[in-house]
């Protein structure tokens, strides 16, 4: 090991930044960290002066870099199903600025909806097969869902209630509406605290649901 601020240092000062320097390798040889995560795990232990002198040392000799830090970072979250928002909010609190943010992320902008969808899938409780009225799309007035019971091209003559037998009141209609708006709802929850903007999160939910009901 090798520290460039050793020269002029008194024996007592170097010693301790060897030893920040090696509790620093022992912490990358872990995991990546950023710059200003491993400052701050350091100066727990040692003099600022110290842990500035060994970050310094660190990233002159690549084993300290912000960049692939934020790499893996990325990547390990995006695994576990964690969204854009989330991921910047993160790596802006462990010190990265926003343009080297914005690059990390970028190889994943197309991937967002579909990394959604896959979470919807996942949080989303399926209607059971005779759910037909489930899930579904909401429509801007109630006469989408309460049709007159003499329409003989009404939506539930699609869904297998023709003519007036067997066709669902209009409570339960109401009611699956209602049932949906709120399953809806409990997923866009779940989708805003893994950090998926509530406009993608509105399109990964819409793709589940009308999948659903067909």
């Amino acid at each position: 090991m090798r520290l460039k601020g050793r020269v002029g240092l008194d024996s007592k000062d170097a010693g301790n930044q060897a030893k920040c320097y090696g509790a620093a390798v022992r912490l990358l040889g872990t995991r990546e960290y950023s710059v200003l995560e491993l400052s701050t795990k350091l100066q727990r232990r040692f003099l600022s002066d110290v842990v500035s002198e060994v970050i310094t040392e660190l990233r002159n000799s690549g084993l300290l870099c912000n960049t692939r830090y934020g790499e893996a970072f990325c990547r390990i979250r995006v695994d576990r199903g964690y969204g854009p928002v989330f991921i910047q909010r993160e790596l802006e609190h462990n010190g990265l600025d926003k343009e080297l943010i914005e690059n990390l992320l970028a190889p994943y902008n197309e991937q967002w909806l579909a990394r959604a969808v896959v979470q919807v899938e996942k949080k989303a409780r399926m209607p059971r097969p005779d759910d037909h009225l489930s899930l579904q799309e909401p429509c801007p007035s109630e006469s989408c869902f309460f049709p007159s019971d003499d329409s003989e091209n009404s939506p539930l003559s699609a869904l297998g209630y023709g003519g007036t037998h067997n066709r669902p009141s209009r409570d339960q209609q109401r009611e699956a509406w209602h049932q949906d708006q709120k399953e809806r709802a409990r997923v866009a929850r779940f989708l805003a605290r893994r950090g998926f903007p509530a406009g993608l999160a509105s399109r990964a939910i819409n793709q589940v649901m009308q999948a659903t009901d067909h």
